[in-house]
């Protein structure tokens, strides 16, 4: 099958004409932990064994953890943890099918979506949490992951028309290990703040 090769973190990488490319993006929090990643699957290339689209899954499953966690006032510990491992996973499974050249169009996708399921859970684990209080600010607290959610969907649709092709992350995306986690603290500890202020 007709391979190409692209450019990526200064290397050439090669992938099956319908797969999915790295991006180029300039330097962010994400940068290093894609050339740890890289390290991991070429120190241990057993792990080509692994289905990107299964760490996928795995993520979004870690994902609707943190989603109940918020939304039942869990532990903070887990809550953060599980948040960061989220963003982790989201980023590694773009790193293996690209180092193990199993890059899809599907798998693309399914990242995505896996995504957008993942915000519109955290903004239901809000709601769901903030539904009694009677403030406005509550309203706040659900759009912040909602609007996220819309934009994500936005580019779920223009992933599944575009070709395949080098793109460039936005600032988001290329901190995303470090951004998402840190929403997720900020909106636990507002709805904090909020249920405290309604106690009587």
């Amino acid at each position: 099958m007709y391979m190409t090769r692209l450019k990526y973190n200064g290397c050439y990488q090669r992938k099956n004409e319908h797969g999915m490319p790295a991006p180029e993006s300039a330097w962010g929090v994400n940068t290093p932990v894609y050339a740890w990643l890289e390290g991991l699957v070429r120190r241990w290339p057993c792990m080509c064994s692994i289905s990107p689209n299964a760490v996928t899954v795995l993520g979004l499953a870690v994902g609707l953890y943190v989603a109940w966690n918020l939304a039942t006032a869990g532990p903070w510990g887990p809550l953060l943890v599980c948040a960061v491992i989220r963003e982790l996973l989201d980023i590694g499974d773009g790193t293996l099918a690209r180092q193990c050249q199993t890059q899809s169009r599907t798998g693309a996708l399914l990242d995505v979506s896996c995504d957008f399921v993942y915000l519109l859970a955290v903004t239901g684990g809000i709601l769901y949490r903030v539904w009694p209080l009677r403030t406005l600010w509550k309203w706040i607290l659900v759009l912040i992951p909602f609007l996220i959610a819309i934009c994500v969907l936005v580019e779920l649709i223009a992933e599944a028309r575009r070709r395949p092709k080098p793109f460039q992350e936005n600032f988001v995306a290329q901190n995303s290990a470090v951004l998402g986690p840190l929403l997720v603290g900020l909106l636990a500890y507002a709805c904090c703040r909020l249920q405290r202020a309604a106690a009587p």
